[in-house]
C-alpha cells in the first residue's frame, strides 16, 4: 500500500541555523504562526525557540525568539488560551549535576503575538509537558518522566500557563519495560480525549478517557512511530501526523513524515499520505480548517535539517482500511 500512496507538496519556508527542528503550528488572527527549535545540531546546549508568522503560508518572518541562558530550549509548541491569546510552550535542558534536574518546562503568553511575557515555569522539574489542548475552557496536558521511573502524567489547565497534576500515573514502568513519551492530543466535539501516545521500543498506544480525565482506556496501534499530533475532525474521524519508521531486520533503516488516520475502535494506524521527507524527520504541527490539513514539520533530504509547510486537501487523502 505505500507505494501507491499520494505523495504532497511542501514549501521550505527556514533552514538558515545548522539544525532546525520539532515544529509546531497554528491559525491566530488570519495568519499562520510556527514555532520551532535552532541549533548547532539535534541535542546542543545552544537551542533557541524561533517563532514565524505568516499570512499566506508562503512569505514567513520571524515575530520573536526565545532563549535561556541556563540551557538548550527544546521540542516547542504553540497554542490557543481560553482567553484568546497565545501561548507557547518549550521544555529547558539543562545539566543534572548542576541544577538537580535536567528538565523543566516554560511558557510564555501573549495577548496579540507582538508582546510577549517573561518565561514562566509550567508543571513540576524532570516531567517534559509535551502537548497542551482545550476543549471550551478546560485544557489538558500530557508530560512524561525524565530519567528513571518511567511514566506518563496528566495536567489540568484552565489558562495554559499554570498547571496542577490531575492523573498522577497515565501510563508506565518503574524500569523501561515501557517509555510512554510524546504524544499527540485532540478532543471530541462532546469533550472525549483523545491521546496517540508514543512507546520505545514498542508500537504506540490510542487513549481516550472521558470527562472528568481521570480514567483512560488504551488500545494498542501496533505500529512503532514517532513524534505524533492528531485532529479531531468535524466528520468524528481521527487524523494524525507522525514518523513512519522503514524496518529491515529489526533495524531502523529509513524514517519519512506522512499523514495517517487513527481508527478510533482498534488503535489501528493507516497511512495515508506522504510528505516530503527522510532521514533527521517529523515533530510536525497539524490545523485542519475548511476541509484542508496544514502542516508544519523538519526533514533533512534536501540537506541539513530544514522546516517546511504544506496544505493538502483532506479529500485527497487515501481512504483508511475500515472506510475501504
Amino acid at each position: 500500500m505505500t507505494a501507491t500512496l499520494p505523495k504532497f507538496p511542501a514549501r521550505r519556508i527556514w533552514r538558515r541555523a545548522a539544525h532546525n527542528a520539532f515544529t509546531d503550528l497554528v491559525k491566530f488572527r488570519n495568519a499562520w504562526w510556527c514555532v520551532f527549535r535552532e541549533g548547532e545540531t539535534h541535542v546542543s546546549r545552544d537551542g533557541i525557540v524561533r517563532l514565524l508568522r505568516s499570512k499566506d503560508g508562503i512569505a514567513w518572518r520571524t515575530v520573536t525568539c526565545f532563549s535561556d541562558p541556563l540551557g538548550d530550549l527544546r521540542d516547542p509548541k504553540i497554542y490557543l488560551t481560553p482567553e484568546g491569546g497565545l501561548c507557547v510552550l518549550a521544555a529547558l535542558r539543562v545539566k543534572r549535576k548542576e541544577f538537580g534536574y535536567s528538565h523543566r518546562c516554560l511558557t510564555w503568553h501573549s495577548d496579540r503575538g507582538r508582546r510577549w511575557t517573561e518565561a514562566q515555569d509550567a508543571g513540576e522539574q524532570d516531567f517534559w509537558l509535551w502537548r497542551v489542548a482545550f476543549h471550551q475552557k478546560q485544557g489538558l496536558g500530557i508530560a512524561y518522566k525524565v530519567g528513571g521511573d518511567y511514566h506518563s502524567r496528566v495536567y489540568r489547565t484552565d489558562n495554559g500557563r499554570d498547571f496542577e497534576p490531575w492523573v498522577e500515573r497515565m501510563r508506565g514502568a518503574r524500569r523501561k519495560e515501557e517509555y510512554s513519551n510524546e504524544s499527540g492530543l485532540c478532543f471530541d466535539e462532546d469533550g472525549t480525549a483523545w491521546c496517540l501516545l508514543r512507546r520505545d521500543p514498542q508500537s504506540a498506544l490510542l487513549g481516550c478517557s472521558l470527562p472528568p480525565y481521570r480514567r483512560w482506556q488504551w488500545r494498542n496501534t501496533k505500529q512503532r512511530i514517532g513524534g505524533p499530533v492528531m485532529a479531531h475532525l468535524n466528520d468524528g474521524r481521527l487524523l494524525a501526523v507522525v514518523r513512519y519508521y522503514t524496518v529491515k531486520k529489526r533495524e531502523i533503516v529509513a524514517a519519512r513524515t506522512s499523514f495517517a488516520w487513527v481508527d478510533k475502535n482498534t488503535g489501528q494506524l493507516t497511512e495515508c499520505g506522504q510528505l516530503p521527507s527522510a532521514g533527521d524527520t517529523s515533530y510536525a504541527g497539524l490545523v485542519v480548517e475548511n476541509g484542508v490539513a496544514s502542516v508544519s514539520y523538519y526533514s533533512t533530504h534536501e540537506g541539513k535539517p530544514a522546516i517546511y509547510f504544506a496544505q493538502m486537501p483532506i479529500s485527497e487523502l487515501a481512504p483508511s482500511e475500515s472506510t475501504t
